[in-house]
């Protein structure tokens, strides 16, 4: 009986070597407009399939998000014009 390779070696071979041929990544404002879904189909498939591959370009999706989502716990003193300009110097 022939018995075949696994798979999972190979298949993680050909995604490293996907990974490592990654040049094209999308600029922040390209993360943002895909996150917003505001890109053309053939746009926004490129980048599904590059944040598939890079784990990069993923993290700062993922930190955009987090960024969008944040709440501050409560509205930051405003400071007096003197304590400003003390922190200034």
């Amino acid at each position: 009986m022939d018995e075949k390779p696994p798979m999972e070696p190979i298949l993680r071979a050909e995604a490293e070597e996907a990974r490592r041929a990654l040049r094209d990544h999308p600029t922040p404002e390209q993360l943002v407009a895909y996150r917003a879904a505001e890109l053309p189909g053939e746009e926004m498939e490129r980048i599904k399939d590059h944040l598939a591959l890079c784990t990069e370009c993923g993290q700062l999706l993922l930190d955009l998000v987090r960024f969008e989502e944040f709440e501050p716990a409560e509205e930051p003193a405003a400071l007096a014009g003197a304590e400003v300009e003390a922190a200034w110097q």
